[in-house]
C-alpha cells in the first residue's frame, strides 16, 4: 500500500526472476527515455513553428511595406490636378487594386501650346509595375518637352523600355495631342480601343489600337493618326480594368455597358459621364473586390 501511495505503478513478485527483472527495468528505462526524446521533439516543433509564425509575420510586414511605397509610388505619378485648358473640359478616375497595379494617366503642355495627354497601362504589380510606370512618364515627359514628335518619341521609349526592363514587362498606352481648336492626333499602342462621341450625329466612333505593346520588341514602331473634336464633341480613354471588372456571377461589365452609358449621357455632357458610369460600375459589382486597376479619361470639346 505504501508503495501505490508513493507512486509504484509496477512490482515483481516473490521469489522473482532475475531475467523478468532486467527486462521490466529495461522496459521503464525505455518508456522513459522514448517519453524524453517525444517531449524534446515535441518542444522543437513549437520552436519551429514559433519560428515559422515569426518569419511569416516579418515577411507580411515586409510586404506591406513595399505595397505601401509602391502606391506612394503610383499616385506621384498622378497629376495632383488636373490641367484647365481653354477650350476643354476633361475628368479622370483611377482606383488601384489593392496590390497595385500599374494605371496612370498625365497630362503635359508643350511649348507649342498643344496639350498632350496619356493613358497608359503596365504590366505586373507592386514595386515592379510603379517603377516601370515611373520610367515610362519620366521618359516621355522628356522626350515631349524636348520637341519631339509623338511617333519618334514612342518609339524612342520602347527602345529605352526592351533595354532596361525585364523581360516580362511591357506597357500598353492611348496617346493624343490637341490644340485649341480641336485638331489632333493619337497613337494607340496594344491599348483598348478608345470613344469618341459626335454630338452632330449620335455616332460613336472607334480610335483602334496598333498591334505592338511598348517595351516588348525593339524593332516596333507607331505613327500617329489625326483625329478632331468638334464642339461638344467627347473623347473616352480607359484601361481594362474597366471593361474587365466583375460581378457577383462572375460577369465582366464589358464594352457595351460602357457604350450604353456613354451613348446615353453624353449629351448632357462629360460630366455626366463621369458621374453615370462610376454609379454603373458600382451597382454592377455589387461589392465584388476588383481585380484591376480602373482608369479612364474624358475630354470634352466645349467652345
Amino acid at each position: 500500500m505504501r508503495a501505490l501511495e508513493a507512486g509504484a505503478r509496477d512490482f515483481v513478485s516473490k521469489p522473482f526472476d532475475l531475467a523478468e527483472l532486467r527486462a521490466r527495468v529495461r522496459n521503464i528505462l525505455e518508456v522513459r527515455l522514448y517519453s524524453e526524446a517525444l517531449a524534446a521533439t515535441v518542444r522543437e516543433l513549437e520552436a519551429a513553428r514559433e519560428a515559422l509564425r515569426l518569419t511569416a509575420i516579418e515577411v507580411e510586414k515586409r510586404r506591406e511595406q513595399e505595397l505601401t511605397m509602391a502606391q506612394r509610388t503610383q499616385e506621384s505619378l498622378l497629376p495632383r490636378a488636373l490641367p484647365i485648358i481653354e477650350n476643354y473640359e476633361i475628368y479622370a478616375f483611377n482606383q488601384p487594386t489593392r496590390y497595385v497595379g500599374g494605371d496612370f494617366y498625365d497630362f503635359l503642355q508643350l511649348s507649342s501650346g498643344d496639350w498632350m495627354g496619356v493613358l497608359a497601362d503596365v504590366s505586373g504589380k507592386g514595386m515592379p509595375a510603379a517603377l516601370l510606370s515611373s520610367m515610362v512618364l519620366g521618359a516621355l515627359s522628356m522626350e515631349f518637352r524636348s520637341g519631339t514628335p509623338p511617333g519618334d518619341a514612342l518609339n524612342r521609349v520602347n527602345r529605352l523600355l526592351c533595354e532596361k526592363s525585364l523581360p516580362a514587362q511591357f506597357v500598353t498606352l492611348f496617346l493624343f495631342l490637341l490644340n485649341g481648336d480641336g485638331a489632333g492626333q493619337f497613337i494607340s499602342a496594344a491599348h483598348n480601343v478608345a470613344y469618341l462621341y459626335r454630338v452632330a450625329t449620335g455616332d460613336i466612333e472607334e480610335l483602334a489600337s496598333d498591334a505592338y505593346f511598348v517595351g516588348m520588341f525593339d524593332f516596333a514602331s507607331w505613327q500617329s493618326r489625326p483625329f478632331h473634336l468638334n464642339r461638344r464633341d467627347i473623347l473616352v480613354v480607359y484601361s481594362d480594368g474597366l471593361t474587365d471588372a466583375e460581378n457577383r456571377q462572375q460577369e465582366n461589365f464589358g464594352e457595351e455597358r460602357l457604350l450604353d452609358v456613354i451613348r446615353g449621357n453624353a449629351a448632357m455632357g462629360s460630366q455626366a459621364i463621369e458621374r453615370n458610369l462610376l454609379r454603373e460600375l458600382e451597382i454592377f459589382a455589387d461589392g465584388t473586390p476588383q481585380t484591376d486597376d480602373i482608369t479612364f479619361l474624358i475630354v470634352e470639346k466645349t467652345q
